[in-house]
């Protein structure tokens, strides 16, 4: 049974008319196709796209249907990179295949591709929002998925997705002191307050490490695990540079986490990352615009010719250099900068520097990071 038999009808072409060989799949007749076969020819197309007939490659853009969620092109670029390697029985996307496969099951892609959706038009500074981490509870099936950003010395972010999160919070208070019963409690082997780099950007299971009797008979069981029902954990610690960490964790009332789990989070351990980044980014930012428009406060106190001082002075010319440029003496330039020093409120040059580069660093054809 080919695609254009399963889905019984050609779609209207959008207006200049498709490519030749073209079609468009809407979204109900793409899922009752694949829950019948076992393979992936159609999987990346999401409602309003369409793809050359019998063909297993990119998708292209058209307008969507009424009703549809176009993607931006990111995330058709993102779902194109998760890949797995070919198998028999499958092409190598995000897959169908069996509960035992290696690669990401159908029934994954709504998910995946909402939490996606939900994630990059997010515009908050802070990483991970709860609405955002809802969506990872559905890519990786549990009961509570936490994010967590923590340096040396204090915890700095911490986000939470769960039915009853305030009890959890609860319960939780108690885990600094099971924290030695932990295998993967984000420190070091050494006993430092970050992971180890060998751990960085990888799905991993507490039973990777110790068996279920070990886990069972530990604190980390009796005083957290047990009272909220949690039988499996899993954590991804992200590459995060810096004296910081950042960390997933995700819990289940199962008996453990399945394959299809542990893949789909593989699979998006980079985006998790950039996802990250871009907060940061978006953070700094506002920062840098916080700034500018104090230090542009500042400069409105100096007359023009003073702006002309500092402008060349924070480029390193010498009073010298300046006063021949102004046609004024080297005198006039250091009366000049002891003003400006004033109304700055600044004792040196470099300082004095600082706050105009500051001003000017900021302008309107700054873009906002993604």
């Amino acid at each position: 049974m080919d695609l254009d038999t399963a889905l019984g009808k050609r779609r209207p072409p959008p207006s200049g008319g498709p490519r030749p060989g073209t079609m468009t799949v809407g979204p109900r007749a793409l899922a009752c196709y694949l829950r019948g076969h076992h393979t992936l020819v159609a999987m990346k197309v999401a409602p309003g796209y369409r793809k050359p007939v019998g063909h297993r490659g990119r998708c292209e853009a058209v307008a969507p249907e009424p009703g549809h969620r176009r993607p931006p092109p990111v995330l058709i670029e993102c779902l194109a990179e998760i890949e797995t390697p070919p198998r028999v029985g499958g092409y190598g996307s995000i897959g169908v295949f069996s509960e035992g496969g290696d690669a990401v099951r159908a029934d994954r892609y709504e998910a995946l591709l909402d939490f996606l959706l939900d994630a990059i038009s997010d515009e908050d500074t802070t990483p991970f929002p709860e609405h955002v981490l809802a969506g990872l509870r559905q890519v990786v099936r549990c009961e509570t998925v936490s994010y967590f950003e923590w340096s040396p010395h204090e915890l700095m972010e911490l986000s939470l997705a769960a039915d009853e999160p305030e009890a959890i919070l609860g319960v939780w208070a108690a885990y600094r002191h099971v924290r030695h019963d932990d295998p993967l409690n984000g420190g070091a082997g050494d006993g430092g307050p970050l992971p180890d780099r060998e751990r960085l950007g990888q799905a991993l299971m507490i039973s990777d490490f110790i068996s279920d009797r070990q886990f069972r008979s530990g604190g980390l069981y009796a005083e957290i695990c047990k009272p909220l029902g949690v039988r499996a954990v899993m954590k991804v610690f992200l590459p995060s540079g810096g004296a910081t960490g950042a960390s997933f964790v995700f819990d289940t009332t199962r008996s453990r986490f399945t394959d299809t789990d542990r893949l789909a989070l593989q699979r998006l351990i980079p985006y998790l990352v950039q996802l990250r980044r871009n907060a940061h980014a978006r953070k700094a930012y506002l920062t840098l615009l916080d700034s500018a428009a104090a230090a542009r406060t500042r400069l409105q106190r100096l007359t023009p010719r003073e702006r002309v001082v500092l402008a060349r002075a924070a480029v390193g010319e010498t009073n010298a250099m300046i006063a021949q440029a102004l046609f004024i003496s080297p005198g006039t330039v250091r009366k000049h900068l002891e003003h400006i020093f004033d109304k700055l409120e600044v004792r040196t040059r470099t300082e004095a520097a600082t706050i105009y580069t500051q001003e000017r660093g900021v302008g309107d054809g700054v873009a906002w990071p993604l």
